[in-house]
């Protein structure tokens, strides 16, 4: 019971990081303020509520031998059934939320993976989605621009998307 409520106070503090970084982001001339973003703000993530996602995702993150116990540091899983059951919750998570940039990568029938370009109104929230990612695992200092620094040869985008990307990080 104890990773129920675990994982739902990080999800809380993650949302309202995610908030905070979005009604608090400076206006850019490349971008327009949508005012859906608070809109967003508020429903982001809001998936991770759901059975479907939060049981596997507090089990996992919170469970006997999770990362969380292990200090962050994911060793091999010794249980097959909880990464399974975790890499089906992640796979919902994000084809359920647009912000994230696995939303848009396309894998066609003919076995080619390509990036589709992130509107903007997405591109603003991943990035404080990241923001607040940064700051919720490594605390109050961590920024966007590491987070991505950190991630970026992973992160496939568009060339469009990430000159976009970049700008709101300053990069």
């Amino acid at each position: 019971m104890m990773k129920y409520i675990k994982y739902f106070k990080y999800i809380i503090r993650h949302k309202w990081f995610v908030f905070m970084a979005i009604v608090n982001m400076p206006d850019h001339p490349d971008f327009s303020f949508y005012p859906s973003i608070i809109w967003s703000a508020i429903m982001h993530d809001i998936s991770k509520f759901l059975p479907s996602e939060f049981i596997p995702y507090a089990n996992f993150f919170y469970g006997k031998g999770s990362p969380k116990q292990n200090g962050l540091k994911v060793n091999k899983i010794q249980d097959i059934d909880k990464q399974n059951k975790f890499d089906i919750a992640w796979l919902k998570h994000i084809h359920r939320n647009p912000h994230y940039w696995q939303h848009w990568i396309l894998r066609a029938d003919g076995g080619f993976t390509k990036a589709l370009d992130i509107p903007d109104k997405y591109i603003m929230e991943m990035v404080c989605d990241w923001q607040s990612a940064s700051r919720a695992i490594r605390g109050k200092g961590a920024t966007a621009l590491e987070w991505y620094k950190n991630q970026w040869d992973r992160i496939m985008l568009t060339p469009e998307t990430r000159e976009k990307v970049e700008k709101l990080l300053n990069v």
